[in-house]
């Protein structure tokens, strides 16, 4: 339903807006609870927004391209970036890097998430207005 109200735009940008918001606060008052907290809104956001926004990105492109396109992102990408993750998560921990600096470093990182979430979107509603066509919500497959 709010994929068909708003569009896929504020769904991109939506779920890391709230966990820069998160960070910023993590940032101010670093607890393990507020950090478990987010980790929280953010898998939860990833599920609700996100999910539903990105398969409504491959609506315009043809079946095979579709399939080989999210075999790739689901498993060079996601996982690449869980690799790389780890990784700066080691040099995080080897450093002795505090929670609060630790919060910065990923507000900054939300908030690109949040431009490329709106640069992406923007696009696709281009996209879509320059074809005509009305965003709709793919089914997930």
């Amino acid at each position: 339903m709010l994929l068909t109200r708003y569009g896929v735009t504020p769904l991109l940008m939506l779920s890391p807006l709230i966990v820069a918001t998160g960070f910023a606060w993590l940032a101010a008052s670093p607890t393990p609870l507020l950090l478990a907290s987010i980790q929280v809104v953010h898998r939860a956001g990833n599920f609700a927004l996100i999910a539903p926004a990105r398969e409504s990105l491959f609506t315009r492109v043809d079946r095979e391209s579709r399939y080989k396109a999210k075999a790739f992102i689901d498993t060079a990408i996601y996982r690449g970036g869980d690799l790389v993750n780890g990784w700066i998560m080691a040099g995080i921990v080897a450093a002795k890097m505090p929670l609060g600096d630790v919060a910065i470093i990923g507000l900054v990182v939300a908030c690109v998430w949040a431009l490329l979430g709106w640069r992406v979107g923007r696009t696709h509603d281009e996209h879509l207005a320059d074809t005509g066509a009305k965003a709709a919500p793919a089914s997930v497959s």
